[in-house]
């Protein structure tokens, strides 16, 4: 009966060592499992291309300037420019002192044919068509940066033979072109500007980019 239970007691060892070699043998593929799950095959980013900036357009570049042959000059009194003026046309200048600045900037308006305008503080507000200039005294100098209503054309430009840029306003067209010539002159800032209406507009900015390439400035 001894060696009986002493055989019984072999199997059981033995089978526990199987069943133990078993398990282990299961846990080690379950690990293995784990390590190196199957990943998805992700798709390729996707790309895109962006459009390139448009140029901008220049409203005046398909303009030719008017002909200044024959026109009258007008010689400034006060600053040291002179410029050709349109057949028809005539000139005042005043002193603007203005936001309470006394001698702030000093004004030269060009009146258009027909016009009863007065060369005077809010003449720009009351007349549709006006060609004008500012000289900055005792004001700020007018920046045009930062305003959305206002952007740089893309065409070169020149007050005389003064390189710079021409502003042009970018409202609604049935207001009208408006356009700006800034340029540093004796230590002045010159800002030489032109507003007119739909119906004359384009005939208005071939006599402001006229005057403007034969301006002169006449001082050291």
């Amino acid at each position: 009966m001894y060696l009986a239970i002493r055989a019984n007691l072999w199997r059981i060892a033995a089978l526990s060592v199987v069943l133990a070699l078993a398990a282990m043998s299961a846990c080690g593929q379950g690990s293995t499992a784990r390590q190196t799950p199957t990943l998805p095959t992700l798709p390729p980013f996707a790309t895109q291309t962006l459009p390139a900036h448009p140029t901008p357009t220049s409203l005046v570049a398909h303009i030719q300037p008017a002909s200044t042959q024959g026109w009258a000059i007008y010689h400034d009194s006060t600053f040291p420019f002179q410029l050709p003026m349109p057949p028809g046309w005539r000139a005042g200048s005043y002193v603007d002192d203005r936001n309470g600045t006394s001698q702030c900037e000093y004004v030269v308006d060009f009146f258009p044919p027909g016009s009863n305008g007065v060369a005077m503080d809010g003449a720009q507000e009351k007349e549709p068509e006006l060609i004008f200039l500012y000289v900055k005294m005792k004001c700020q100098p007018f920046d045009p940066h930062g305003l959305a209503s206002l952007v740089a054309d893309p065409s070169p430009i020149g007050l005389g033979s003064t390189q710079t840029t021409l502003y042009v306003s970018n409202l609604p067209a049935a207001d009208g072109p408006v356009l700006i010539a800034l340029a540093m002159l004796g230590g002045h800032q010159y800002q030489y500007s032109l507003q007119s209406t739909q119906a004359k507009g384009q005939e208005d900015i071939a006599l402001f980019l006229g005057m403007l390439r034969d301006f002169r400035y006449t001082g050291s």
